[in-house]
């Protein structure tokens, strides 16, 4: 049995990674995350939902840029940064 778009919302279907929303590519090679980006493989009409399979569908991945102003403010804190940012595979930094 292929996995479908009806399946996907049957059985209600959700990231293991964040709970997201997920939907199946339109190749059916994949159900892709619609929140973190994750798209987890279809192997032989099976998806393994696995964090550790998934693979990261995003512009900003392994990127690096400048961050011009970054400014934290609350009742105990208010801090002021700037400079280089890098992007991990997933997208992510550790800031």
């Amino acid at each position: 049995m292929a996995i479908t778009p009806d399946f996907i919302e049957e059985f209600r279907v959700i990231c293991p990674a964040c709970r997201g929303r997920v939907v199946l590519k339109e190749d059916a090679s994949g159900i892709k995350c619609l929140e973190c980006r994750r798209v987890y493989p279809v192997v032989n009409d099976i998806p393994p939902l696995v964090v550790d399979l998934a693979t990261i569908e995003g512009t900003y991945a392994n990127r690096t840029g400048e961050v011009t102003q970054l400014s934290i403010a609350g009742p105990d804190l208010n801090a002021t940064a700037q400079g280089t940012i890098a992007l991990n595979e997933t997208g992510e930094s550790d800031l």
